[in-house]
């Protein structure tokens, strides 16, 4: 699995709170909220009240209670509009005859605008309650233009100017957002929120510093004030300095046990350090509090991905994109997935959906052209790699993997032009180094290709495929001697090769060391009852004179061949060999008529010639031989095929 994701998030599968538990912990967080409004010197003390308020909804969601205490709360913060929401939600839970029905219609006329309450103290440009709530609909513009007026009245109004900082910071306007920060502070030097915001955004200016100073301020002045541990925590986050991150997201943690992006952020911190188990005891921990987080479970579905656990992931990634749909990473995510599963269609599935949301994600483009390579589907494979190539142009496994794919597509001369700087972004990869040395021998240089094998050895002495191309090519050169070292390391590494169990025969056959050839045969006949070998075998045995062997060993030869060209039955090639095996039985009429089979598939096969030949020689047809062995001396001459040459005029002398 390649380049998982390290977005600032993790997923997590949705844990189950018993309902007795939940009802146990709502009830504490209701009287949590009420001990700290009855006692509440600040607007800090309000918004830790309305937290443990919000969680306990979440945790008994048709509980009225804390809704009603929401109203009452967000009412003394000035949210006029969040309040009677939140009053509203009361009435619907409660119901219209319940004992305090009234009293709260009455709280909810007081905060209508249109009531006689409100028309006594009509809104206008600077009034901060109408600014309060052009923000919590999110017309931040609008807000801003009303808190100027605020300020522009009552330059004493620390909490306006605190809004206007956080309207200017939300429109992107930072400059206007830290002036306004630093006016809110320099009216009231002990505001945590603004300090906490403040040293937040100069944290995101890099300005770290600064950010920490302001930071210890803001924790200076509210012990309390979560969010200030918790940004001090981002600092460190963002120097890459993980462990001091974990301690002060755990601080504000202990002020704050439900604090979703301190346990968000604690997970990411504890994945980066690879503590993965309090990786997901924390992104567990805030799926808790709100199952359908979109970060806490994309980061937990990222880390399980990462662990291979790819089944237990893919929930917590589908509640990511139910609750952020537009969230590219989810579904790239997701993919990796079902890639780790081996199912493709649903890998491509996702991938696509990636892409579709953000048409520049490398690693889904990357990850769609693996999961066609792997399906066999080759040409769409090369359309995908080339996309993650203009994308990240020195994408060394882009490369690689693109080589590896036009090799599959035969298409050897393209394969060297991409895999040299594939070779070249990564010169310690051995896959590089042997797909190189691979598609050089196909394309005909084994010269330089042994070059780049040996050179993928010397990396990896353990690379079988590596010492297996350069015994075909050592064996191919008549240097026998080195190719059996080579194919011996092969089969020892991966004792499944079965071709290179095949060659050591061909190669001990040329070295004159006939037990160790029959040996090597049969190794390779025996993992997949091989043609070549079982054709192989019964040519040795012939030549011992052992027919009763010889001819076993053809006749499985045959079958073998059979099921071969069967399965392919536009293989020339195939019927070629198939051909020389009823020659060896002296069948030559069936050999015969095997190779004008392959001769309509591949008319320029001379050896499908030179094998027309020496059937017509043995059934006394001397003139046809000689045409045909002329045929097949002309063919290799174009080829440049010396040893065709020579075996076509050696049959021609026998003529004579």
């Amino acid at each position: 699995m390649r380049r998982m994701l390290t977005l600032a998030a993790v997923l997590m599968l949705p844990v189950l709170v018993h309902a007795e538990d939940a009802e146990v912990e709502a009830r504490a967080l209701v009287d949590a909220a009420r001990a700290i409004t009855e006692e509440a010197s600040n607007e800090v003390n309000f918004h830790s009240a309305l937290r443990k308020l919000e969680q306990a909804s979440w945790l008994l969601p048709s509980w009225p209670e804390p809704h009603y205490r929401m109203g009452v709360v967000r009412r003394a913060l000035g949210d006029r509009r969040g309040a009677a929401e939140a009053l509203r939600r009361y009435l619907e839970l409660a119901g219209n005859d319940a004992p305090d029905a009234e009293k709260v219609r009455t709280m909810l006329a007081g905060l209508d605008e249109s009531s006689p309450e409100a028309a006594a103290a009509p809104a206008r440009s600077g009034d901060s309650d109408s600014g309060d709530k052009a923000m919590h609909e999110r017309r931040y513009d609008a807000a801003a233009s009303i808190y100027e007026g605020v300020v522009a009245v009552d330059p004493s109004d620390f909490k306006s100017r605190y809004n206007l900082g956080h309207c200017y910071e939300l429109l992107g306007k930072t400059a206007l957002a830290e002036k306004a920060y630093e006016k809110a502070i320099e009216t009231n030097p002990k505001y945590a929120l603004a300090l906490s915001d403040l040293g937040s955004l100069k944290n995101k200016q890099a300005q770290y510093d600064e950010a920490l100073a302001l930071l210890e301020r803001a924790r200076d002045a509210d012990a309390t004030y979560a969010p200030a541990f918790y940004n001090t925590g981002v600092v460190y986050t963002k120097r890459g300095k993980h462990e001091e991150a974990i301690g002060w997201y755990k601080k504000a943690l202990e002020r704050d046990p439900r604090y979703l992006d301190a346990l968000n952020n604690l997970g990411s911190s504890y994945s980066t350090l690879g503590r993965a188990a309090d990786a997901e005891d924390a992104f567990k921990k805030a799926l808790r509090v709100d199952k359908t987080h979109a970060f806490a479970n994309y980061n937990l579905g990222d880390d399980l991905v990462k662990q291979g656990r790819y089944k237990e992931a893919i929930a917590y990634l589908r509640q990511s994109l139910k609750t952020r749909p537009e969230h590219a990473a989810s579904a790239g995510v997701l993919g990796q997935a079902f890639l780790g599963l081996e199912d493709y269609d649903e890998a491509i599935r996702w991938f696509t959906k990636a892409l579709d949301l953000n048409p520049r994600y490398t690693d889904s483009a990357y990850n769609l052209a693996l999961s066609y390579q792997r399906m066999g589907r080759f040409q769409d494979a090369e359309t995908w790699y080339r996309k993650t190539l203009e994308l990240n142009p020195g994408d060394a496994s882009a490369l690689n993997n693109l080589g590896s794919t036009l090799i599959r597509l035969a298409r050897y001369d393209d394969a060297v032009k991409v895999l040299r700087p594939a070779a070249a972004a990564a010169p310690k990869n051995d896959k590089a180094l042997y797909n190189l040395g691979f598609a050089l021998s196909a394309a005909g240089d084994d010269r330089e290709a042994a070059r780049w094998l040996e050179k993928a050895v010397d990396i990896n002495p353990r690379h079988a495929g590596a010492w297996d191309a350069l015994g075909q090519i050592w064996m191919s050169e008549e240097r026998c001697a080195k190719a059996v070292t080579a194919l011996n390391k092969a089969v020892a590494l991966e004792p499944g090769r079965v071709e290179a169990w095949h060659n050591l025969g061909i190669c001990y056959d040329g070295l004159g060391q006939e037990r160790r050839a029959i040996a090597a045969y049969e190794k390779a006949a025996s993992l997949n009852e091989n043609a070549e070998s079982l054709y192989a075998l019964g040519l040795t045995y012939d030549a011992k004179g052992d027919a009763r062997k010889a001819k076993s060993f053809f006749k499985r030869a045959e079958k073998s061949f059979e099921r071969l060209v069967k399965e392919n039955p536009g293989d020339a090639q195939l019927l070629t060999r198939l051909s020389g095996v009823h020659y060896s039985q002296g069948d030559y009429r069936a050999a015969f008529s095997l190779l004008e089979r392959s001769l309509k598939i591949d008319p320029k096969n001379p050896d499908a010639f030179l094998g027309l030949g020496m059937c017509s020689a043995e059934m006394d047809r001397k003139e046809d031989a000689r045409r045909y062995f002329t045929a097949a001396r002309d063919m290799n001459k174009k080829l440049g095929n010396l040893a065709g040459i020579e075996q076509a005029e050696a049959e021609l002398r026998k003529l004579r």
